[in-house]
């Protein structure tokens, strides 16, 4: 296919089967062509030599891969970032595991689409990854590997099924506790009994712990109340909480890095080991019914509002009441036969 000089050539290779794209360049004050790659499509081609027109990249640089762009952009953020957002971009990037090997070039639209929509977590994790996406795409463009961001166009379903609240029966929080020898169901029993948030678990310090009064202190991550609320232990779970304490061998209650690291443990990890359990024991939850569960616990047994509100950190007993409290079956069909239908 000729083109006006300088404006680059796109040649088909029949044994290939495929298009070449190549453009002149001058180094040294010697001409030469290079290659920006080969591509199925004539119209693609085009499309890939007239994005360099309109902006040229660094050709050479133009061959690392998604896992090498993560690596530099990595490199250079580590030293002015938290260790929450280090973990953040761990997280995302660990998603992207099938286009890690793929040139940034060649990445498209539909590849990180069909990235997107292969992976099975909530909707709110995908627009996280689309934003960790776009800032690695525009970091590109801006070290001028690439032109365009092409994360920018993928999409997000709007609308997600919403799943029927749900809360631990009596039988399957037996099961947990006959289970209570494996690490993760003693941090589910610990949410179970504390009705801490999947995000608070982590932030739990061992000065936290007051093992004399039986009390958690200052663990909340939403509002000013539950960052400073107190929760009791119950007795149930003291001996728990004791045995996550001497585990862990951190400033954290809950930790099971071996690197002797004094580093918290990531949610997502308590989460995807939550999903693990639910699934090997025969239960669908997901972690937020834990604080569901006890919500509903301390309403059945007609623990005052002020207090449900203070051990769950919220502000409006509204919340409570709309959000979290759910009866059981048992609790609903004792309530009925308590009713006197005729005096």
């Amino acid at each position: 296919m000729r083109r006006a000089n300088g404006k680059g050539s796109i040649s088909y290779y029949k044994k290939k089967k495929l298009f070449q794209v190549r453009i002149s360049v001058i180094e040294n004050g010697i001409l030469k062509r290079k290659s920006l790659g080969y591509y199925k499509g004539r119209r693609e081609a085009k499309k890939v030599l007239e994005e360099y027109i309109i902006s040229p990249y660094d050709i050479d640089n133009s061959t690392i891969t998604f896992k090498d762009l993560y690596d530099i952009f990595y490199k250079t953020k580590r030293e002015n970032i938290s260790y929450s957002t280090k973990n953040n971009y761990r997280f995302n990037f660990n998603h992207c595991q099938s286009i890690s090997h793929l040139l940034i070039k060649e990445i498209k639209t539909p590849h990180l689409q069909d990235l997107m929509n292969r992976l099975e977590i909530s909707t709110g994790s995908k627009k996280q990854l689309k934003g960790f996406l776009s800032m690695l795409f525009d970091y590109a463009i801006q070290m001028e590997y690439i032109a365009i961001n092409r994360a920018k166009y993928i999409k997000i379903e709007k609308h997600t099924p919403v799943r029927e609240k749900s809360i631990f029966t009596d039988k399957e929080i037996k099961r947990l506790w006959e289970h209570q020898e494996i690490y993760f169901v003693k941090v589910i029993l610990l949410m179970l009994y504390t009705g801490l948030r999947i995000g608070e678990v982590p932030n739990i310090k061992k000065e936290n712990i007051d093992f004399v009064n039986k009390i958690i202190r200052n663990t909340g991550n939403k509002t000013e109340k539950s960052k400073h609320r107190i929760i009791p232990i119950h007795n149930d779970i003291f001996n728990i909480i004791q045995e996550l304490y001497n585990i862990s061998h951190t400033d954290y209650l809950v930790c099971i890095e071996a690197s002797g690291k004094n580093k918290s443990i990531h949610k997502e990890t308590i989460r995807r080991n939550f999903n693990e359990i639910m699934k090997s024991l025969g239960m669908e939850h997901i972690p937020h019914d834990t604080r569901r569960t006890l919500a509903s616990i301390l309403d059945k047994n007609k623990i005052s509002e002020t207090v449900i509100m203070d051990i769950l950190g919220h502000t409006d007993f509204r919340t409570t009441k709309e959000h979290y409290i759910i009866n059981d079956e048992k609790t609903i069909t004792e309530a009925m036969n308590e009713i006197k239908i005729i005096n």
